[in-house]
């Protein structure tokens, strides 16, 4: 696994999306520097295919980042999977293949891993959300989504926990390969309970990952079919 510098964490009381603000700076600079972009107050989140993400003021644990040392990354999405388990052992969770952080069956929190093309070669940005404090979900989600409990989030606090997130990314170092992180993502995964939805196919259901970290799923005729993190693939 490849060493990680140490970003600077800039934490800011709203932004409509630390992802896209991240992205434009990214974007604007063509200087890939280590970044952290967190806020208290996330107004127009965003998770895996445009997806809304629910999230109140002071309750929510919303960062992106980005690291110079995935330049080019062979298989950017694994960073994805490294870092929501980090984030699922730091908060007693568990994960669900690509990005869910899972708490009792609930989604708790994702992950989001955007591409951005600069001069320097392809980067990916992981976005991160966890649902800490209290926080209210639309009658549609009450049923999937859940909150840790944590009480109101402030400033430090969230400095403080993106802090240890990293502390553990800087011990592992960055994973070059599902191999990297394959036995604890196991120890970790209840992705066997999830059905997948697919626009064409239908529902999915698990089956195995491949040497790769791919899935393999099979649909309602028990036909298989291989998935990697970063195709369209829904749940």
């Amino acid at each position: 696994m490849a060493p990680v510098h140490s970003p600077s964490v800039v934490v800011y009381e709203s932004l409509s999306s630390t992802q896209d603000t991240l992205i434009d700076l990214i974007e604007s600079e063509q200087i890939v520097t280590p970044k952290v972009v967190a806020t208290l107050d996330q107004t127009k989140g965003r998770g895996r295919f445009q997806r809304t993400w629910v999230a109140k003021k002071n309750q929510s644990l919303s960062f992106s980042m980005v690291l110079p040392e995935t330049i080019q990354h062979p298989t950017p999405w694994v960073i994805g999977l490294q870092i929501a388990l980090i984030v699922a052992k730091q908060y007693g969770c568990q994960v669900s293949w690509p990005n869910d952080i899972m708490y009792k069956n609930k989604k708790a929190g994702g992950i989001l891993t955007d591409l951005v093309h600069t001069t320097y070669g392809h980067i990916p940005v992981v976005g991160i959300g966890v649902n800490l404090g209290d926080v209210p979900f639309p009658e549609s989600l009450k049923d999937s989504a859940t909150s840790l409990g944590y009480a109101s989030l402030n400033i430090d606090f969230i400095r403080s926990e993106i802090n240890k997130i990293l502390k553990e990314l800087y011990q592992q170092g960055i994973a070059s390969s599902w191999q990297n992180i394959q036995d604890e993502w196991l120890a970790y995964d209840i992705t066997k309970l999830k059905t997948f939805h697919d626009k064409n196919l239908g529902p999915l259901q698990f089956q195995e990952y491949k040497n790769d970290g791919s899935i393999i799923v099979k649909d309602s005729k028990n036909i298989s079919h291989t998935f990697l993190a970063s195709e369209y693939i829904s749940n």
